[in-house]
């Protein structure tokens, strides 16, 4: 039995009635389309009809994303004659404290603390809050980074330079999504490589380049969906092989 029977039988007669048509947005004002695909897809999930557009959407998804490559110099709120590298935006109403200050014991967030008033909506007090207390000027520890200051979301790399979201690596640019990786550049969601470059989904791989979806590949180019292959070129669907050009 559901513990919301309200809820659903309200939501089942919004669903029940929804056809395609075309809305506006409550936040833009410009006007988007909702097909039938997308309405099988509330049903699915049980959900109602967006009220925002899709870019709207967006913007609010990507509101607590920080791992987008983009950085600035901006005021610490802690030492007011350093600008550490953040991915605040100078002008940004928000506080940051270096990454050595916020990981340290010399502040808490019991510092900020603030009772919840019941007279306000909790997404205003929420807002408030959220500038009031200072943020890390970028996403990750800052123990076990050696000379990779433009990095975010990172844990024990060294000599890395735009990379995102990873771990335990050492000459990595412009990569996201990777561990456990040495002298790679330009790829995205890999692990154990080395010397390789744009590499997509792949792991475990060695001086290969242009490779997708493949592994445990040596000394390759230009791969989709290989596994176990050495020196191929130009190749798809390999399993075990060696010396191919173009699948032969």
């Amino acid at each position: 039995m559901s513990n919301t029977p309200q809820f659903n039988k309200a939501l089942n007669d919004i669903l029940t009635t929804l056809t395609p048509h075309q809305k506006t947005c409550l936040q833009c004002n410009s006007v988007f389309d909702i097909f039938q695909e997308d309405i099988d897809f509330y049903k699915k999930l049980k959900v109602p009809p967006p009220t925002l557009c899709p870019e709207c959407r967006k913007q609010r998804r990507f509101a607590f994303y920080n791992t987008i490559l983009k950085f600035y110099k901006k005021d610490c709120s802690a030492h007011k004659d350093e600008k550490p590298i953040s991915t605040f935006y100078p002008q940004s109403p928000y506080k940051i404290f270096d990454l050595k200050y916020w990981w340290s014991d010399k502040w808490g967030g019991e510092d900020y603390s603030r009772d919840y008033d019941f007279n306000k909506t909790f997404f205003e007090q929420f807002q408030k809050f959220n500038l009031l207390v200072p943020h890390p000027a970028i996403t990750h520890y800052w123990k076990g980074v050696i000379n990779s200051p433009y990095t975010i979301s990172i844990i024990d790399v060294k000599n890395c330079y735009f990379t995102s979201l990873g771990g335990y690596l050492e000459n990595v640019h412009y990569s996201h999504w990777m561990g456990e990786s040495k002298d790679c550049l330009d790829s995205l969601n890999f692990g154990r490589c080395e010397n390789c470059y744009e590499l997509i989904t792949s792991d475990n791989c060695y001086n290969c380049k242009f490779c997708h979806d493949s592994f445990s590949c040596v000394d390759s180019t230009f791969l989709y969906d290989c596994k176990n292959c050495q020196s191929c070129f130009g190749c798809a669907n390999l399993r075990h092989k060696s010396y191919c050009f173009f699948n032969e």
